[in-house]
């Protein structure tokens, strides 16, 4: 193995360690604090979080392709956040969607760019987004029921 190729694969274990972090950290503050304490000053549940979706959204600067596909998970966040009542499955689908969206750049293989998404990217990312909130989703109910029954 050429030092090239360790430098690649310790590029890509640097993403693997770290791209749950960051995604599980921006979940915790967009899905976690922000929900909890705006909710305390609104009562209907969407205010509570609709700002934190707005926010989440203003954080992001890509073309329109991009910022209707970080629409797109930030609402499946939201979703899974309310239905489920805890931040974990969210903070599951964004870590392994920024991880397979993160490493191909350890080996310079043209990866995501939601700044020049095209329409097919748009689509094959709302797909994997709303693909993956559905798996969770099903996958977290139906080990709900089971435990009740």
């Amino acid at each position: 193995m050429c030092i090239r190729d360790r430098l690649n694969v310790g590029t890509l274990a640097v993403i693997i360690a770290l791209a749950p972090l960051q995604s599980l950290s921006e979940e915790l503050f967009f899905r976690g604090s922000l929900v909890q304490i705006i909710g305390q000053w609104f009562s209907p549940a969407i205010v509570a979080y609709l700002l934190p979706f707005l926010f989440f959204l203003s954080g992001h600067h890509y073309g329109w392709r991009g910022m209707v596909s970080v629409g797109v998970f930030a609402a499946c966040a939201m979703f899974l956040t309310y239905t489920t009542g805890g931040i974990e499955a969210t903070a599951a689908v964004h870590a392994v969607g920024n991880t397979f969206a993160y490493a191909p750049d350890a080996f310079h293989v043209g990866g995501v760019n939601l700044a020049a998404a095209s329409t097919v990217d748009l689509l094959i990312s709302v797909a994997a987004t709303v693909a993956a909130t559905a798996i969770a989703y099903v996958l977290i109910n139906r080990r709900t029921l089971t435990s009740i029954s």
